[in-house]
């Protein structure tokens, strides 16, 4: 039996739409213009035959996002519109269709069913919920200390929620350092290191984010040495993992992109890095997922990590239940070997 088409939409604003709960979240004008110039962003790890759904007709501007479109042409990826695509699904030969957003919303789903899409191809507004619940940093709490029970030897600061300025400071003068994390956000840009702000900075951050999303995440600053992700995907209530990720972030724990490395490497750079077998750690990691996130959850997910100076590994800094780079990266890069190996040996013509 054929594979469903898989019909891929960048939507880098999804985590806020989460956060807003409604089916009605308009993105700031910066995350629209991230959304158009990456918007053929999936053509890096995109399938053969697979489809890419853009929000408009305007096309990227910058070098790499025209790079993305330019991909998108060689690889021979089918390029419609969101308003397009009823009409698209309905003249195509494929009778069965994959929606495979960067990651589910309320109103992304809402804009989908106004242009004309049928629902059965989407995530039902139950699901969706569940997604928006579970997608709370708040479930790192349960999670971490799941694989606290499951991991003893390893012994790493929880987070710790948050419902004041107060609360906040009285967090950070008790342990020195800290970090500030949104309760939705994505690659860093909802996370405030308390050691690059002024308090007067750090007050106003605080006080906005508990406005805007009910509390703050608090966690005690970690000396780390290595950012690193294991990539999984949750189908039929169980976790199966993908492989993992290496990527880098700034001092203030925004994302600056992942290396591109075979699995082999990667492991290999996680096992130098912890003072325990990665084995270990992951399946500590599936049974957690098992138990907390896959009954409410179907799709891919990633468990960023951290590993310190002295070899002890933070299991679960946060856990991401979209689409990940790191999963494109990894995806990415076996899709580009195999090019290359079939341009080497004159195949795939």
């Amino acid at each position: 039996m054929p594979r469903p088409t898989a019909i891929h939409i960048f939507n880098p604003e999804t985590d806020y739409a989460l956060a807003c709960g409604g089916n009605t979240y308009n993105p700031p004008g910066a995350i629209i213009a991230l959304r158009r110039d990456m918007a053929y962003f999936p053509a890096t790890y995109a399938d053969d035959g697979d489809w890419i759904a853009t929000f408009d007709e305007a096309l990227p501007s910058s070098p790499h996002g025209r790079g993305y479109l330019d991909l998108a042409n060689r690889r021979g990826v089918k390029m419609t519109t969101v308003a397009r695509l009823a009409n698209e699904i309905e003249a195509s030969d494929s009778k069965a269709f994959e929606l495979l957003p960067w990651g589910w919303n309320a109103t992304l789903r809402t804009m989908l069913l106004k242009a004309g899409i049928n629902g059965k191809w989407m995530k039902s507004e139950a699901e969706i919920e569940r997604l928006r619940i579970l997608s709370h940093r708040r479930t790192t709490i349960a999670f971490q200390d799941m694989l606290q029970k499951t991991l003893p030897g390893i012994e790493v600061p929880f987070a710790t929620e948050i419902f004041s300025v107060e609360e906040a400071f009285q967090y950070l003068d008790e342990h020195g350092d800290a970090y500030f994390k949104m309760p939705w956000s994505s690659s860093g840009r909802g996370v405030a290191a308390a050691s690059s702000m002024s308090r007067e900075k750090l007050c106003q951050w605080i006080a906005g984010a508990i406005r805007r999303q009910g509390s703050i995440l608090a966690e005690k600053a970690f000396d780390r040495i290595l950012d690193f992700a294991t990539e999984w995907e949750s189908v039929n209530g169980k976790a199966y993992l993908i492989g993992y990720s290496v990527f880098k972030t700034s001092a203030g724990g925004r994302y600056g992109g992942n290396l591109e490395e075979s699995q082999e490497s990667l492991e290999k750079i996680i096992s130098e890095a912890i003072a325990c077998e990665i084995s270990e750690v992951t399946e500590a990691q599936r049974i957690a997922l098992e138990e907390i996130i896959t009954p409410g959850y179907s799709g891919p997910l990633g468990i960023d990590m951290l590993a310190s100076r002295d070899g002890i590994p933070h299991p679960c800094v946060e856990i991401n239940l979209r689409q990940t780079m790191g999963m494109a990266a990894l995806k990415a890069y076996y899709i580009s070997k195999c090019s290359d190996y079939l341009k080497a040996n004159n195949l795939g013509k």
